[in-house]
């Protein structure tokens, strides 16, 4: 265990990164905040101030059956919901992966077949042990060790050969990453298994610890992705969201879109030298709670004008959700949740 996280260490220490930033933002460094998103020019209320591709994703495992694979559309459970899903195109391989269309399946089978047969194997080591006798119902430990094994596969089912594979951990390895021993530990038990299955259909990379060091990145800067009902189905990394900061008074929404892409729309507008932001909790709770849920989750203390005593009320009447999330607009005459249904167009 203590030379895997030397290992895992020296490839992090040893590690060089760059940012893929539209001509209008920039990436700079602070002292108190890290790295961070600036504008460089001024951003108009209501456009995209950012998009970025996300580099990895997993669907819970639980919700597999009910999540398009490429455009993350939950399947509808009534046939009264406003608009109908369903998954006509599961995978050929029975591995479990489905698609909601013909476009869908389409854009999003050339990645997944190249993981589709370890998904395979997988799926068969946990239904029966090694003589073949079969498991009982998986607990929280197996549940989480597939969902790091999902990761490790999309990180793995971009197109191209080992350079490419490298320059998307490149990419992954950006972030910051959870140093906790129990992370280190769990994360490079995750990639022992993953080298170990036999249904590669790429090489993988030869440096012990890079798997790792990648998954060590998801508990600080992973999307959720949400159903209707508000449920998290599953989530995605995107290295170039995950520089811009927290704020509880942001001047961005976080919109995840189909297939994945990652949009911060513009609350206000936005000057230049100004820093992006966004919400990485629902305003929902005391700001005593949403302070703990801050430190707990992402190890920081929020300093934003909302928790240093600011009025916030205006903000609050325009763009906070019913439900606790922040959006562009809140339509105050139903007092429905809006923000859930409009994360994926």
């Amino acid at each position: 265990a203590s030379s895997s996280s030397s290992e895992e260490k020296k490839f992090c220490s040893n590690h060089r990164y760059h940012l893929k930033l539209p001509a209008h933002l920039e990436c700079h460094e602070t002292v108190k905040a890290g790295r961070t998103i600036v504008c460089t020019t001024a951003i108009r209320k209501g456009n995209v101030a950012l998009a970025a591709d996300c580099v990895a994703h997993t669907i819970h495992y639980r919700f597999k059956d009910r999540t398009c694979e490429n455009c993350f559309r939950f399947a509808s459970s009534s046939a009264e919901d406003e608009v109908v899903v369903t998954l006509s195109h599961p995978c050929p391989a029975s591995c479990g992966v489905h698609f909601c269309s013909v476009a869908c399946y389409t854009a999003g089978i050339g990645r997944h077949e190249a993981v589709c047969g370890l998904l395979c194997e997988v799926n068969n080591n946990n239904k029966k042990d090694k003589n073949g006798v079969k498991k009982k119902k998986s607990n929280h430990n197996s549940n989480a060790m597939m969902t790091a094994l999902s990761l490790l596969m999309s990180m793995s089912s971009h197109p191209g050969d080992n350079d490419r594979q490298r320059s998307i951990m490149d990419e992954l390895l950006i972030m910051v990453k959870d140093s906790s021993p129990k992370v280190r530990r769990e994360s490079m038990a995750a990639e022992n298994k993953f080298r170990q299955l036999k249904h590669h259909a790429k090489a993988l990379l030869e440096q012990k610890g890079i798997y790792a060091a990648a998954l060590s990145t998801k508990n600080l800067n992973a999307i959720g992705i949400y159903n209707e009902y508000g449920e998290e189905i599953g989530f995605v990394l995107s290295p170039v969201i995950a520089m811009v900061n927290h704020s509880c008074l942001p001047n961005c929404e976080q919109l995840l879109t189909q297939g994945g892409v990652c949009n911060l729309i513009a609350l206000r507008n936005i000057e230049i030298g100004e820093e992006l932001s966004w919400s990485y909790v629902s305003m929902e709770g005391s700001d005593m709670d949403r302070k703990e849920t801050i430190t707990s989750n992402w190890q920081f203390v929020c300093r934003c004008p909302r928790c240093c005593g600011a009025d916030c009320a205006a903000f609050d009447a325009q763009h906070t959700c019913f439900c606790g999330a922040i959006c562009e607009m809140v339509d105050r005459e139903t007092g429905e949740c809006v923000c859930n249904p409009s994360t994926i167009d």
